[in-house]
């Protein structure tokens, strides 16, 4: 029980930092006021949720960015800004192997039907 609450606790600073839209997130800063190891940290949080921090944190990214493509017409480029990416090639090449398509191809996709 101590452990999950520990892992919950992970789970709402990451979705608070990812809300932020903060750019690069410093994972082990992000912790330190939990007071345990880092690694300890990483390895909780995956035995909870099945995943890394790293890739929580680019899964909510990248939810956030198909809401954005969806919704507003704002440029691929501007989108991965806006969902704390600094590079729109890396965004494109982590939408694309989260997704299974580019954003735009995403975008496009929702505008053909």
């Amino acid at each position: 029980l101590k452990e999950l609450s520990l892992a919950s606790r992970i789970r709402k600073i990451l979705d608070t930092a990812v809300a932020r839209s903060e750019g690069q997130i410093r994972l082990p800063e992000l912790l330190t006021g939990l007071h345990c190891r880092y690694e300890h940290l990483c390895r909780l949080f995956k035995k909870f949720y099945g995943v890394s921090p790293l890739e929580y944190i680019l899964a909510q990214r990248i939810t956030k960015a198909k809401t954005l493509l969806r919704n507003t017409s704002m440029s691929v480029s501007e989108i991965s800004y806006q969902v704390g990416m600094n590079s729109p090639a890396y965004f494109t090449k982590q939408f694309r192997s989260i997704a299974g398509k580019t954003p735009k191809e995403y975008r496009d996709n929702f505008t053909d039907r």
